[in-house]
């Protein structure tokens, strides 16, 4: 696939890593409501392996916050950074990005609790504060 105006590819990185902070609050927020509901996050992840519901990147970072395995691999700072500037490129383009907006509250408590250079994953960490789930 080729993109064919210079500029496209920063537009698509964009676009991707807004996707990619979409994606992770989704799994914190749902992983979160489901031990809420008293069920086993364990089977949520394995409920939906193999699946059209399911992404490799999805359960990875899933996995990873069930097992509270923060190794940076993207810092949570740098998506929190990536999901601002998402919002301000969209704004300027009369987009509106409710979800991103929603989730940057929340992952700057995070960063703000010390998850700044811990990986993505750590955003888990504000779902589970918002709803006081230990």
């Amino acid at each position: 696939m080729w993109l064919p105006r210079r500029g496209d590819g920063s537009r698509l990185k964009l676009a991707l890593n807004n996707w990619l902070a979409v994606l992770v609050e989704g799994m914190a927020e749902t992983l979160t409501f489901v031990g809420a509901l008293g069920l086993d996050p364990h089977v949520m992840l394995a409920s939906i392996t193999g699946g059209p519901l399911a992404s490799e990147y999805a359960l990875a970072k899933g996995l990873a916050m069930l097992d509270r395995d923060f190794a940076p691999g993207f810092p949570l700072r740098h998506a929190a950074k990536d999901a601002e500037l998402a919002l301000h490129a969209a704004d300027q383009h009369a987009v509106h990005l409710p979800l991103t907006d929603a989730l940057l509250p929340r992952w700057r408590a995070a960063i703000a609790n010390s998850h700044g250079g811990d990986d993505v994953a750590s955003a888990v960490t504000a779902a589970v504060n918002a709803i006081g789930v230990a």
